[in-house]
């Protein structure tokens, strides 16, 4: 009996929690009620044809699985013999089938190995042909030499890497992995003591998601020499020669973990990788790479100045930084990609942070000259995040604001720097022309705005340059807007024997 994706997934999820209502689960899968019960039923089916008990159901505690049901038993029946790919597994079967494989690959080989029809090998190729288009890859057919992928050599390195990296996330990966590489698991085991041993001579440390990455995308690149991939060398790369991450890869790929002969270009592209992965830990001294050094303070104080904030331990920061952002530096300079599964989560939950964090990072897109990824701006928001709420501030309890001015560049910085030091409990986001303000995308509660315009939000209408009464008269308003009060009102006698109480007043004026 077979099991559909769907149900697989909610198999798995529930092998890992045990107890799950139904508002998690759709929560955590994504599907709607009507989906999960028809899944849970099929995962029924399947578990009661393998002799298992079903899942269970509690109106209090919610779906369960039964405590007879060992994770070392399910997983000896969840494989891709029991197992129908989804449209979307086939296609990176594919793929990474056309692109590793030595073997003259035909129509029979993706039948064997996924178990579906010629009608259906055949639509899913013709799919994944259309989408290479956009790429400038070509997958082509003959009958002397198979299925083929012809394209530029790097083109084909960056879809391996996204593929390794999709793959090795999948919820499904095993079966695939067992598809592509159910005979190299030696030889992955080897690569990754290679790679272990190359930490503890450089000082870091991977993180366990990116050192499990780096071993299969060095078993590609292994592949790859193999079946003849010759990779076009780039004269930047060229400096990376001198470096120990290049003379730790030369040792590497000269061991038996390695079946090919890597010339220098290969050598020098996995140097790169070495430097461009994300870790845990890295004893290098910041102080050692001036360019980094430099590039992390003006990011930290541009952070500052656009999110109105004081970072306490900024060395201390930038050492944490520091980790993240030597790897990112490289990636963002060399075009390397970066995968990360929780862009989506942190511009959905930080979405202010996020934005002021993106805008901080002009600093380091002048110095690389191409933008920063949505993926690196997330990291980037992460650390930034967690370092605020270590020091007790944050920027959800401020009222946030635009400033609508059509005036020019000039006079818009000096309006919006002005508004930050007249009113700093408030996070100002942008300055936006009025089209820009209608179709801004985050959410705001106070419009600054040079010229009147219709807008939901409190409206202060303000000259494009404040003098002294005009700031006077605005910090009024504003006061009594957000807090129903102006300092005017206040018995300012009276508060300042409440605070002589507590406090010594130096200067009572």
């Amino acid at each position: 009996m077979f099991l559909d994706e769907r149900s697989a997934n909610l198999l798995k999820l529930l092998q890992h929690s045990p107890i799950s209502k139904m508002k998690e689960l759709e929560a955590q899968t994504g599907l709607t009620r009507r989906q999960i019960q028809y899944g849970l039923s099929k995962a029924n089916d399947w578990l009661q044809f393998h002799g298992y008990q079903p899942i269970q159901y509690n109106r209090e505690m919610g779906y369960s699985f039964s405590e007879t049901i060992r994770d070392e038993e399910l997983n000896v029946k969840l494989t891709k013999r029991n197992y129908i790919f989804s449209e979307t597994d086939r296609e990176k079967v594919f793929y990474l089938m056309i692109l590793l494989s030595q073997e003259e690959l035909s129509v029979y080989h993706f039948q064997t190995i996924t178990g579906v029809s010629r009608n259906t090998v055949l639509k899913d190729l013709k799919r994944l042909k259309e989408k290479n288009r956009d790429i400038s890859l070509k997958i082509q057919y003959s009958k002397q030499d198979g299925y083929v992928v012809i394209g530029d050599s790097r083109t084909k390195r960056y879809i391996i890497e996204r593929l390794v990296h999709d793959v090795l996330n999948s919820p499904n990966s095993e079966w695939i992995m067992e598809c592509i590489w159910g005979n190299h698991e030696k030889q992955i085991g080897s690569i990754r003591l290679q790679l272990e041993r190359a930490e503890r001579k450089l000082g870091i440390t991977f993180t366990d998601e990116r050192l499990h990455e780096l071993s299969y995308l060095f078993l590609c690149t292994d592949q790859l020499i193999g079946k003849g991939e010759e990779l076009q060398a780039d004269q930047s790369w060229a400096p990376f020669v001198a470096t120990e991450e290049y003379k730790l890869v030369e040792e590497m790929t000269g061991t038996d973990a390695f079946q090919s002969v890597w010339s220098e270009t290969e050598n020098l592209y996995a140097a790169l990788h070495l430097l461009s992965m994300n870790r845990t830990k890295d004893i290098s001294p910041l102080k050692d790479d001036e360019v980094i050094q430099h590039l992390l303070h003006e990011i930290v104080e541009e952070f500052e100045r656009l999110a109105f904030v004081h970072l306490k331990d900024k060395e201390q920061l930038c050492q944490q930084l520091y980790v993240h952002f030597k790897p990112a530096y490289y990636r963002l300079r060399y075009g390397l990609p970066q995968m990360n599964p929780m862009t989506g989560r942190v511009q959905k939950v930080y979405p202010e942070l996020h934005h002021l964090t993106k805008k901080s990072l002009w600093v380091l897109e002048k110095e690389v000259g191409c933008p920063v990824s949505e993926e690196e701006v997330a990291y980037f928001t992460i650390y930034f995040g967690g370092w605020l709420r270590r020091q007790g501030t944050t920027l959800d309890d401020r009222k946030r604001a635009i400033v609508v001015c059509p005036n020019g560049i000039g006079i818009s910085n000096i309006l919006i720097y002005t508004l930050r030091e007249l009113f700093p409990d408030i996070l100002f986001l942008d300055v936006l022309s009025v089209r820009n303000a209608a179709e801004y995308p985050l959410s705001y509660d106070l419009v600054f705005s040079t010229v009147h315009m219709r807008t939901k939000a409190a409206l202060f209408v303000v000259p494009p340059i404040l003098e002294m009464q005009d700031k006077h008269t605005l910090r009024q308003q504003v006061m009594q807007e957000l807090y129903g009060y102006t300092t005017e009102s206040v018995d300012v006698a009276a508060l300042l024997k409440i605070i002589s109480k507590y406090a010594t007043i130096h200067e009572q004026d």
